[in-house]
């Protein structure tokens, strides 16, 4: 029935939204049924032509062609180009990443992160939209979601810290003594606020979690050079 009234009207917004709503849902973490996905499938097929036929700015096409910078969601430039779309992508994000599509999961929540009468959280999603086992790429994504909060006062020194240690690691150094030594005083200088009613507002929270990833990834490293060693308490022996 969607289908038919999108055809029929193809600039009603409602109806993109709602066939995105209306699918099955995952039931905890089983995997889709290949019934469900069919259903999801077409809804996101409905919902991404509608998308398309509603919002034809440029500024889609530099999205599609830069690599993914949490930059761009304080670039004033690229903001509020779709509004009216901007709950579409936002449920585009999700679908996509329930069928698997990470990277058009990533490229519809970075439009919705992109809107103000989005959901906030779109931002975050947009980050977390590439999983990863690996303890520094972990480490890099949860320095981005830093990155990504928002540019007050409080979150300035973390933000200018976490975007210069992400440049870092993505140049791949050696997590020696040295190097950590000089991490733990960046992370000791740094000050959470005391206030903390929102948590996903600060900057410091994310950064820590990047600071957990990248000293388990520093012992992980210091284990490899010690087979004998079965706990950390043996790493400490040796």
């Amino acid at each position: 029935m969607i289908d038919v009234i999108t055809k029929v009207n193809p600039y009603f917004i409602k109806p993109y939204e709602w066939s995105l709503l209306l699918v099955p849902m995952r039931n905890s973490n089983k995997s889709l049924s290949e019934e469900s996905k069919s259903y999801i499938d077409t809804a996101v097929k409905i919902s991404t032509r509608g998308f398309e036929n509603l919002c034809k700015s440029p500024k889609l096409q530099m999205l599609q062609k830069q690599n993914f910078d949490p930059k761009v969601f304080q670039d004033e430039k690229m903001r509020n180009f779709c509004s009216n779309t901007s709950m579409i992508a936002y449920y585009l994000g999700f679908q996509y990443s329930e069928l698997g599509n990470m990277k058009q999961s990533r490229y519809y929540y970075t439009i919705a992160g992109l809107h103000d009468n989005a959901p906030t959280a779109s931002q975050i999603l947009a980050v977390l939209a590439s999983p990863t086992h690996n303890q520094r790429k972990i480490a890099q994504k949860f320095l981005l979601m830093a990155i990504s909060t928002p540019q007050i006062k409080e979150n300035n020194v973390c933000i200018e810290t976490s975007f210069s240690l992400f440049q870092e690691l993505q140049k791949n150094p050696i997590f020696t003594k040295k190097w950590i030594a000089n991490f733990e005083k960046k992370e000791k200088s740094l000050r959470p606020p005391e206030k903390k009613e929102n948590g996903t507002q600060y900057c410091f929270s994310f950064f820590d979690r990047a600071a957990k990833q990248i000293y388990q990834a520093y012992v992980t490293e210091v284990a490899k050079s010690y087979p004998d060693a079965k706990t950390g308490k043996d790493l400490i022996k040796l």
